[in-house]
């Protein structure tokens, strides 16, 4: 198989992997909010159900002014004397009926939206894991398939060389080995240098760059910190703040897959330049969707 095509199988595999890992963000958010709104709608009886949403809405707005004035506090050096917790008091009077369902349904509510942050960081990490298997794969081809690439001050005794039963089966591993050696740190101070040197191609140039490097950034939180902003986190990632819970949620996926595939793209125009082979921008699914190619489902 020559390059060309190889790398066109790689990006077709891999962005079909993300492109769907998209659509099923997409289809489980907006599955959850149909299903979460019915089911939130049925556990309260019709009679009550406007006055209800009047409670709650005073509930919500007393909680949201609650959490900022927390938030205030927690900024300031010194405690602030004679602190107490704020307590929920309605503007009116609302039945004894409409309060009893209050607490249930946000029990209820904040479930799903639980629900949502689970997916959504697993998707974060998912996504960033297939990425990394692209850049691996994408690497190997080019060393494999221009061998002249893998030249380099490195030596071997004959031992090792006669250690494998092929040469075809020597260059896969030299080639396996380079592309882990090159992905090894962290993806802007050592991936992106190492791809410079190796190729004279500079990633970062690329001009979303820092939203895949927060990504990668953001998954290291995610894994070791509970989803927390930590030091190394806010030393990597411009005007952050330590300590904050990071929210992801679906336009955040949507704009990091979006620009994955721009990368891809980008990436691929660039080694086919310098490596020589013949691009196919039509197999990167994130790009060019399987469901926008071919005829028009309109038959009329």
């Amino acid at each position: 198989m020559n390059l060309s095509k190889k790398i066109s199988n790689i990006i077709a595999y891999r962005s079909q992997a993300l492109h769907y890992l998209l659509q099923f963000t997409r289809d489980f958010d907006a599955y959850t909010h149909q299903l979460g709104t019915q089911f939130l709608s049925d556990k309260v009886p019709a009679n009550i159900k406007d006055e209800f949403h009047q409670l709650l809405g005073e509930f919500l707005t007393f909680w949201g002014d609650f959490l900022k004035e927390t938030e205030d506090l927690r900024k300031k050096s010194t405690r602030v004397k004679g602190e107490r917790q704020r307590e929920f008091k309605p503007k009116k009077k609302y039945s004894e009926e409409t309060h009893k369902y209050l607490f249930p349904y946000l029990e209820i509510a904040a479930k799903f939206v639980k629900y949502a942050g689970f997916l959504y960081n697993m998707v974060v990490t998912h996504t960033i894991a297939i990425f990394e298997s692209f850049l691996t794969e994408f690497l190997v081809a080019i060393f494999t398939l221009r061998p002249n690439t893998l030249k380099s001050g490195d030596t071997a005794t004959y031992e090792d060389i006669l250690s494998f039963p092929s040469m075809k089966e020597l260059r896969s591993y030299l080639a396996s080995n380079r592309a882990e050696k090159i992905l090894e740190g962290d993806l802007y101070d050592n991936v992106a240098d190492k791809l410079n040197k190796t190729f004279s191609i500079d990633i970062a140039k690329f001009n979303k760059f820092n939203i895949i490097y927060e990504a990668f950034c953001r998954r290291h939180v995610i894994v070791h910190n509970d989803g927390v902003t930590d030091k190394k986190y806010c030393e990597k990632v411009p005007n952050s703040k330590i300590d904050v819970y990071l929210l992801t949620d679906l336009p955040y996926i949507e704009t990091l897959l979006t620009t994955i595939g721009q990368f891809i793209d980008y990436l691929d125009g660039c080694f086919s330049r310098k490596m020589r082979y013949k691009r196919n921008p039509l197999a990167n699914q994130l790009l060019h969707p399987p469901d926008s190619l071919g005829v028009s489902k309109d038959s009329s």
